[in-house]
């Protein structure tokens, strides 16, 4: 079944990328998902590459040919697609019309909670599940931590904190590549900005090691073409 959806997330996932998007028709959030056990479903650089050799990019509106959902409890989002067809690029839409079009989510709560991760056993009673959130968030900040014994060579670990809905969060991992990389350069501290306040929020798998699905901030998005980094 072809559907065209418009990308609003795409970072880095066990060497390939996780990319996310919402139905054109429909405001519905999918999530394309490989059949590759390793790297979870990730989606590799090739299948985010157009006919004439150039990627996938934000806001970009997709058509791409899926198959089954995935039927993952804590991913309801999650469809698998048919990796034989290229994806192809059918429009293009800023975050305003994206907004215009199907509104923000608009929950008490990033996903169940006021904590950054939670138990699936925690959320049983709640029959609508959903692992994909756009929100408007205020008073961000993205803090650089100094891991213990921290060498050169070694990425900074990057944390967001926010407010959303009354509720301060904090210590949200960053998914968002470009911001990871910005801030990778920066030094240890604390760094406050307002122009990227659109947040797509993903939970995560189930981590084996301790069984807890994490809330990571997979994309920030701001309005308008000039959007500045803070200094």
């Amino acid at each position: 079944m072809q559907r065209d959806i418009v990308i609003l997330a795409a970072s880095e996932k066990n060497g390939d990328y996780c990319v996310a998007g919402v139905d054109i028709a429909g405001g519905e959030w999918i999530r394309p998902y490989t059949h590759n056990v390793a790297t979870k479903g990730a989606v590799p650089l090739e299948h985010i590459t157009y006919a004439d050799g150039s990627h996938v990019r934000l806001f970009d509106v997709v058509r791409i040919d899926f198959a089954d959902n995935c039927h993952n409890p804590m991913q309801p989002e999650n469809f698998y697609y048919d990796e034989t067809v290229r994806w192809r690029k059918v429009d293009k839409l800023t975050l305003d019309e994206v907004i215009n079009r199907r509104g923000l989510d608009d929950r008490a709560k990033i996903f169940f909670n006021d904590d950054r991760s939670l138990f699936e056993h925690s959320i049983q009673t709640i029959k609508k599940r959903e692992s994909l959130l756009l929100v408007k968030a205020t008073d961000l900040s993205i803090v650089v931590e100094q891991p213990p014994n921290f060498h050169r060579d070694q990425s900074k670990k990057l944390r967001l904190n926010f407010s959303y809905n009354g509720v301060n969060y904090q210590r949200f991992a960053v998914g968002d590549t470009r911001i990871r990389r910005y801030f990778g350069e920066k030094n240890f501290g604390v760094y406050h900005f307002a122009d990227f306040n659109f947040v797509v929020f993903s939970l995560t798998d189930k981590f084996e090691v301790n069984g807890k699905n994490y809330k990571v901030a997979a994309q920030l998005l701001g309005r308008g073409r000039r959007q500045t980094l803070p200094a």
